[in-house]
């Protein structure tokens, strides 16, 4: 997906890249939208109903689900017009922020283990 953002407005030429480019970042981005800000909104979700806070991951996923409303909202006017409704797309910063946060999250929880997989004592 990252590298449709990069080097994809050179397929095509330049009326038809940014049709296809919005398409396809649209669909891969979706896909890792739903997989990833889906699980962090559900979690999320469960901590503000069970202990009233707010998580971290409830704010990542409303602001990654929220750009990629916004860029498909876009794209979709490709069906209708023929081009983008209006850009930049900001797909790749909700991949681009779940990457981070996900991440993150991988980081912190292996700081206490060692090479071999066991917990540190």
């Amino acid at each position: 997906m990252l590298v449709l953002q990069w080097f994809g407005w050179r397929l095509g030429g330049e009326a038809d890249a940014g049709r296809w480019v919005g398409v396809f970042q649209a669909l891969l981005s979706g896909w890792v939208v739903y997989v990833a800000a889906g699980g962090l909104l559900f979690e999320g979700l469960l901590w503000l109903g069970a202990r009233k806070r707010v998580s971290g991951a409830l704010v990542v996923a409303v602001i990654s689900i929220g750009l990629y409303l916004c860029s498909l909202v876009s794209v979709a006017h490709v069906f209708v017009d023929g081009r983008l409704w209006f850009g930049p797309l900001l797909f790749q910063y909700s991949v681009l922020l779940l990457a981070a946060w996900s991440g993150w999250g991988w980081r912190r929880l292996t700081a206490g283990t060692s090479r071999g997989g066991r917990e540190s004592a």
